[in-house]
């Protein structure tokens, strides 16, 4: 299968939802935004949850997406309530926290829960659920790169989103792609990899 290096998804077992995984892949080769579909904060890992049919959906400019596939209404809840407390210390631990707040501050706003089923739709679902403003948006960005392990330092990143152009480019986070993202946490299927890139595109963070 052709890697497609604006989807990652760290679940193998992908039964009663392949649709809603093929549905995403597919919207993430037809757009410019990366598409990480995973149940648990990539960097933590040794974290697990007692719930297993539940997973988090992360894409730019939109909400943390929280998706139940399972029957235990009350088992999902508790999941995404840990999942947001773990955000909560990974924001604690890069200084994340002065710029994000505590979670009970922006949970209600970046995030929402649903049952797959409602995603049927996926255009609409996501439309819906998309961050309306930059700030909203760029705060969106921090999160997912907490939960994607592609963390930056906040201080020369800056909150605000920039005005110019150029201010964009130099304070811009950058996210791991794909295929970046598969080569940091997950198993390497070759005896050789190349990197290569630009300077300052992230070589470098990829080893360390």
């Amino acid at each position: 299968m052709k890697s497609n290096s604006l989807f990652y998804t760290n679940i193998e077992n992908r039964d009663k939802i392949e649709k809603l995984f093929i549905a995403l892949e597919k919207y993430a080769e037809n757009g410019i935004n990366p598409v990480y579909i995973i149940n648990k904060p990539l960097e933590e890992r040794k974290s697990s949850y007692t719930y297993e049919k539940a997973v988090v959906i992360l894409i730019p400019k939109h909400k943390i997406i929280f998706v139940n596939y399972g029957n235990s209404t009350q088992q999902f809840e508790d999941f995404c309530e840990d999942f947001i407390e773990d955000i909560g210390q990974l924001s604690k631990k890069y200084d994340y926290m002065k710029i994000l707040g505590r979670p009970r501050q922006w949970k209600q706003n970046f995030t929402v829960k649903c049952h797959y089923e409602e995603m049927e739709n996926l255009d609409d679902f996501l439309d819906v659920n998309r961050l309306s403003t930059k700030e909203d948006q760029r705060k969106g960005e921090f999160l997912i790169s907490l939960l994607t392990g592609s963390i930056n330092d906040i201080d020369r990143t800056g909150a605000d989103y920039p005005d110019t152009v150029l201010e964009q480019i130099k304070r811009k986070i950058i996210l791991f792609d794909g295929d970046q993202t598969r080569f940091i946490f997950d198993e390497p299927h070759k005896d050789k990899i190349v990197i290569q890139g630009l300077a300052g595109t992230g070589k470098t963070e990829l080893f360390e």
